[in-house]
């Protein structure tokens, strides 16, 4: 099976620290995460690996964040494995403040980036608007309204959420320093990302214990990244859950239409043998009776068909009658000829419904990933339509959740 391509969109207003979190992910991944099952993230090219690792190097080495970026939206290619194969193709992007409409509708997972440093402090009616306007609630909820209006006119689902809030360590310090808390005032600012029909996680990270939320330079040995890697496998596992639905969905319209297809040659098989039944497949096909001074001939082709003859029990009569009901059963199609195409089509048709219950008892490989992913994504909170998903929970297919 070929690893799945996974389109990311990260969002984040100036100083938020999506750049960071881009370098970060990619150094922590490159090394390799471990529980139950390991992870592994590989550049698309060497060159790209070198670039990675020098900005962040900068800060590990030297204490310097990345600059912040303005241009344009910059894609980066990377191959997310675990310890067996290639996961998926994994095409990171990150949006500059304008022009992001373009292309979050080819996106699978969106990641929405919070400066954790402006809610470091509870909200209140006070402060909620100044820190609405510092994280772009405004243009991330204009940025997702439309991406959802699109997706409902198409009939295809919504994207999955990451609500990332970096700076993790300026919250910690802060006077409630609670996940509800945390989870309140993100729902309190982007209530978009938990409408029936989404599919949200909201992620806490850090890139190290530091002094102070707005610094250009830090003590490198205060750099000490935190849960950075969890938006990509987050994305990961709904782009797997999202595959996962797809197949039992094409499996059943599958299983339907063979279903249909079986009917109608069970129909054929039925015409076509008539008087004689089902139990004639197995035997000898007789193509004639001859009673009463006629002979009758069984149905063939779904059209019965007699032959008077004149005379007494007249073998050679009767061989020549039978003679002609061969010839006609030939030309129309012995039952005995469907037998090998009705059972490719039982084969066939339990193949499939065998993989539905497969997906649908979780016993497929992708159930599997699925599972091991949710190991690594069972400290944070992830939502399904507004609702804390439950281990095990599979995330809504379509828009209407």
């Amino acid at each position: 099976m070929a690893a799945p391509r996974m389109a990311v969109a990260a969002l984040g207003a100036p100083g938020a620290g999506s750049t960071t979190l881009l370098h970060a992910m990619y150094d922590v991944l490159s090394l390799g995460v471990s529980q139950e099952q390991s992870y592994y993230l590989r550049a698309g090219s060497a060159q790209a690996d070198l670039e990675l690792r020098r900005v962040w190097k900068l800060l590990a080495d030297e204490g310097a964040f990345p600059p912040r970026r303005t241009e344009k939206p910059v894609t980066h290619t990377m191959t997310l494995r675990d310890g067996r194969a290639d996961l998926a193709l994994a095409e990171w992007t990150e949006h500059a403040d304008d022009g992001a409409e373009q292309r979050l509708d080819e996106s699978d997972t969106v990641v929405l980036v919070l400066d954790g440093g402006v809610l470091g402090d509870p909200l209140d009616d006070t402060t909620r608007v100044r820190a609405a306007g510092l994280i772009g609630a405004a243009r991330m909820s204009f940025l997702l309204q439309h991406l959802f209006g699109l997706r409902r006119e198409q009939g295809r689902p919504y994207p999955s959420i990451a609500i990332v809030v970096t700076k993790s360590d300026q919250i910690a310090r802060g006077p409630d320093k609670s996940e509800e808390r945390l989870i309140r005032d993100v729902r309190d600012l982007l209530p978009l990302c938990f409408e029936p029909g989404t599919h949200t996680m909201v992620c806490p990270v850090r890139a190290g214990v530091f002094p102070g939320a707005q610094l250009s330079r830090v003590d490198p040995e205060l750099v000490s990244p935190r849960w950075v890697h969890l938006p990509l496998l987050f994305a990961l596992m709904s782009r797997l859950e999202r595959l996962r639905a797809d197949e039992l969905a094409a499996s059943r319209e599958q299983e339907a239409a063979l279903g249909r297809e079986e009917r109608a040659l069970r129909r054929r098989v039925g015409k076509t043998l008539g008087l004689v039944g089902l139990a004639a497949l197995a035997g000898p096909w007789p193509y004639a009776v001859v009673r009463g001074g006629v002979a009758w001939g069984v149905y063939a082709g779904g059209r019965r068909m007699r032959v008077r003859w004149t005379g007494g029990e007249d073998r050679d009569e009767v061989g020549r009658t039978r003679a002609a009901f061969r010839r006609a059963g030939e030309a129309l199609g012995r039952p005995g000829k469907l037998l090998p195409a009705y059972r490719e089509l039982m084969r066939r048709l339990g193949e499939v419904r065998e993989r539905i219950r497969e997906i649908d008892e979780e016993r497929d490989d992708r159930s599997r990933q699925i599972r091991e992913l949710g190991a690594h994504l069972a400290q944070v909170p992830i939502f399904l339509s507004g609702r804390r998903r439950e281990p095990g929970a599979r995330a809504p297919r379509h828009p209407s959740g």
